[in-house]
């Protein structure tokens, strides 16, 4: 969730983000969302 949040405050472009992924480490990506508050609200099929 760090990736997507930097690109929504400016601070990445979606290059940026493009690059990360494509990098495949996860020290090229934004900080990650700790585990604990994180839920399961619902599925949509």
């Amino acid at each position: 969730m760090g990736s997507p949040k930097l690109v929504g405050g400016g601070k990445w472009t979606a290059g940026d983000l493009k690059n990360a992924l494509e990098a495949r480490k996860r020290t090229a990506c934004g900080p990650v969302a700790p585990a604990c508050g994180l839920y399961l609200v619902r599925l949509d099929y």
